[in-house]
């Protein structure tokens, strides 16, 4: 028997959810479709021919602006999460860039900028090939004859 007032964390996530959702919905109201105002001149009213008050729909920049940030944000965190989620561990690199220097980080911009043309243009990378360095030979000792 759950307690009279008590609330489940499923319930209370539920209830936030529900809000968000209100909340983007009032924000796209307001930043996409405007508010209805009416149309004043000269301090007056404009009516329309029936003697029916005009209203016009202005939009919030302010508003479709914090609108724009939020959706990018969010956008950004569920591209973030998908790649996250889809590289395996053994092949995740992380580097801090703040630990860098300038031609260190140009060399690793270089390498993700030729990763995105090769991925665009739709060519697969040749994982068959050795990693250069992990196939050297040793150098068989050179032998003279003494003359």
């Amino acid at each position: 028997m759950v307690a009279s007032g008590f609330i489940t964390p499923g319930e209370l996530q539920e209830a936030h959810l529900t809000y968000e959702d209100i909340w983007l919905a009032k924000m796209n109201e307001v930043g996409l479709h405007g508010v209805r105002k009416p149309v004043i001149r000269y301090n007056k009213p404009v009516l329309d021919a029936s003697g029916e008050q005009i209203y016009e729909f202005q939009v919030d920049i302010s508003t479709l602006r914090g609108l724009g940030e939020r959706l990018l944000s969010m956008r950004q965190e569920q591209k973030q999460a998908v790649v996250q989620d889809t590289i395996p561990a053994r092949y995740k690199l992380v580097i801090d860039a703040r630990e860098l220097e300038k031609s260190e980080f140009q060399a690793i911009l270089r390498i993700a900028k030729a990763i995105d043309a090769r991925k665009e243009a739709g060519i697969k990378p040749d994982t068959t090939m050795p990693i250069r360095g992990s196939g050297k030979r040793k150098r068989e000792p050179v032998v003279s004859s003494g003359e």
